[in-house]
């Protein structure tokens, strides 16, 4: 990013702080001000435009859409509406950042959840200082390469809901519908293969979802009727540590494999660590 962009965008964000929401047209007289720009320019407006659009899929800003007699436009259906306003706000402000979340948006995955479990939840690239009474899951983004969502075990029980990432995110509204029918404590997270279903506004939305039981190291694994299904492995400890953990001597390591892949057919219980396959996506549990 050039410096001039990057100088830009931050006035953009900070023009949308500022003001907690904002029209187009109202970031575009508020940086040309502040940057000594002509806001009339043809060419300004676009790149502000561009910068508002980038923020957005970044998942930094959240977008709404509003009827010419600014009504609220219900998710899924800015298509069929016509001279549509928008407006522009902060996503920091709704509770759904957690440390490390850049790590996936890198690879095209993104969490959201409720406030009070997202503020018991972190994610690494590597798990070398995990502590204690944790929860891990593991998402494989390369083979044998995994980001770590780690979650405090005392938030048990929660669940874990999983769905195909989908750009109707980039729509406050339908972000918020999703939020609205979460239940208890609930995590999403949101996949970027093809092969994991999509996402539906119901409580049982997505692919599949992971239940942590009361029990401690207990989960309940569910498929939500997806079209290529949901299977599970258990493992054993020494699998589990050698296919996450970074050893010296992983060359000479030989994983023991204790289950194999099954079929999801009913809802199960199991122990972890075990993991998980929807289509080709694949998550281990894990816990400390």
């Amino acid at each position: 990013m050039s410096q001039s962009k990057n100088k830009r965008q931050i006035e953009v964000y900070r023009a949308i702080d500022k003001m907690k929401r904002a029209k187009p047209h109202q970031v575009i007289q508020h940086v040309a001000s502040i940057m000594g720009e002509d806001a009339e320019s043809a060419a300004f407006k676009r790149a502000i435009h561009r910068d508002l659009k980038s923020l957005t899929q970044d998942n930094i800003l959240g977008v709404e859409y509003f009827t010419p007699s600014g009504e609220p436009i219900h998710p899924d259906e800015e298509e069929n509406h016509a001279n549509l306003r928008v407006e522009y706000f902060l996503l920091a402000a709704d509770g759904q950042n957690v440390t490390g979340q850049e790590l996936l948006k890198a690879v095209g995955a993104e969490i959201m959840g409720t406030p009070s479990l997202m503020e018991s939840t972190h994610i690494e690239e590597n798990l070398t200082s995990l502590g204690n009474n944790k929860y891990v899951i593991s998402m494989e983004i390369h083979i044998a390469k995994f980001i770590h969502i780690i979650v405090d075990a005392d938030e048990r029980p929660f669940t874990v809901q999983f769905a195909r990432t989908t750009k109707k995110l980039e729509s406050h509204a339908y972000r918020q519908a999703l939020l609205d029918g979460l239940t208890g404590r609930s995590l999403i997270l949101l996949l970027p293969q093809g092969t994991v279903s999509r996402m539906k506004l119901e409580p049982s939305f997505g692919h599949a979802s992971v239940s942590f039981q009361k029990e401690h190291g207990q989960v309940r694994i569910n498929d939500h009727g997806s079209s290529l299904g949901t299977e599970y492995k258990v493992m054993s400890s020494h699998e589990a540590d050698d296919m996450l953990h970074d050893h010296q001597d992983k060359t000479i390591r030989t994983p023991t494999v204790v289950g194999v892949w099954k079929k999801l057919k009913q809802p199960t219980t199991q122990e972890m660590p075990l993991a998980i396959k929807l289509g080709d996506a694949k998550i281990v549990f894990s816990d400390s």
